[in-house]
């Protein structure tokens, strides 16, 4: 199974070129699979809500230091660019249809890993449910929270450079990419998650290592992020990532947003060149939405087409919809906050490139061995 699992991954590329129309048409059926997640009338809502409301979102989030958000580049030429990027596509997404993620349960996944590889391979992306419980969950949310304040406060008096706490993340105001330590609550609860997805991780190689530990955090007043995709058709190995809610996400808190079968070449030239067919996809492509409830997660391709949504929570708070919470902020709004874990095979090219983990994790950790994996005594708390 893994022998042409990996082959398939491989040379997806090849397999579907020239066929991008008829790959991304072909989505359309799925939704109404039974292992497509959520009413298709509730997706669809969520889809035209949320391209719509929050784009426009002005919030009474706190911005970080000065000293920070120069040391991030968040006001960079490029993050301008980005952002130029991103209001014109969601123009076009304005009436763009939406359509549920096939998805799977953490137990079904870990009883029947081919199965979610084949949907893996065609479509990109995959939802897995319940992958972490929920006090898991939110234990370590609160550790995240801690982490982000310490680092911001590091950053900005100049005790560490911006990329020795942070991932350079696109749109990066209000949006942070916590590189995390390996310590023993973050290896038990990635060991944890490891359990039940490794079987299907492995589907990039045998040589498959942990290549990103971090937390992404959006907080209300992230702007919508342009699409991209985080890997590139270069010759390298694929990498696998993975998306974990350590909170229940909402449509106004900027969900990841997904188009299935774009991990392909065509579709990152068509990217590139942005013209007719990339149009064609922002408008009239059915995408997904990572909709999810604390523990589930999204599995995807990372050259798969995607952005990550603005958090226009504020505004909800704001309009009495849903009140306060013990997640939301006295000012209101909700923080969106994901445990990214991504794995690849450290060879060739992909040795060398950057990925958003620690100095001295990468090609530490084996996928296959992760229960043989011990906690770095020598990281910060």
């Amino acid at each position: 199974f893994r022998t042409s699992r990996m082959l398939s991954f491989a040379m997806l590329g090849a397999r579907h070129v020239s066929h991008a129309y008829v790959a991304i048409a072909s989505t359309i059926p799925r939704c109404v699979h039974s292992g497509w997640s959520g009413a298709v009338s509730a997706s669809d809502l969520f889809g035209t809500c949320l391209l719509t409301r929050m784009s426009s979102s002005s919030c009474s989030a706190p911005m970080p230091p000065a000293h920070f958000s120069r040391a991030s580049k968040a006001g960079s030429d490029a993050e301008r660019s980005r952002a130029v990027r991103a209001k014109e596509e969601q123009v076009m997404m304005k009436n763009a249809p939406s359509c549920p993620i096939w998805h799977v349960s953490a137990e079904q996944l870990k009883a029947d890993p081919p199965s979610v590889a084949e949907v893996l391979v065609d479509d990109g992306v995959v939802r897995v449910n319940g992958l972490l419980g929920t006090d898991e969950a939110a234990g370590l949310r609160a550790y995240v929270d801690d982490m982000l304040e310490a680092g911001v406060r590091a950053v900005a008096s100049g005790d560490n450079a911006f990329l020795d706490l942070f991932g350079p993340v696109m749109c990066r105001t209000h949006r942070y990419d916590v590189l995390l330590p390996m310590n023993a609550l973050v290896l038990r609860v990635v060991c944890h998650v490891m359990d039940r997805v490794a079987p299907v991780l492995e589907v990039v190689g045998d040589d498959c290592f942990l290549c990103e530990l971090s937390a992404l955090v959006s907080d209300p007043r992230s702007a919508v992020q342009p699409v991209h995709h985080d890997t590139t058709f270069d010759g390298s190995n694929p990498r696998l990532s993975l998306l974990v809610a350590l909170q229940d996400v909402t449509w106004d808190m900027g969900p990841t947003c997904l188009f299935p079968r774009t991990n392909v070449p065509e579709w990152h030239l068509h990217l590139a060149e942005r013209g007719e067919e990339f149009e064609a996809l922002l408008e009239t492509t059915p995408h997904v939405l990572g909709l999810l409830t604390a523990g589930d997660a999204i599995l995807y391709d990372s050259r798969l087409l995607h952005f990550g949504g603005a958090n226009a929570s504020h505004a909800s708070a704001a309009a009495g919809e849903g009140g306060l919470s013990s997640d939301r902020s006295s000012e209101g709004g909700t923080r969106r906050t994901m445990l990214a874990l991504s794995v690849q095979e450290e060879t060739g090219k992909t040795r060398v490139g950057h990925t958003n983990i620690r100095p001295g994790y990468r090609g530490r950790y084996r996928i296959d061995g992760h229960r043989q994996w011990t906690a770095d005594v020598g990281s910060n708390p």
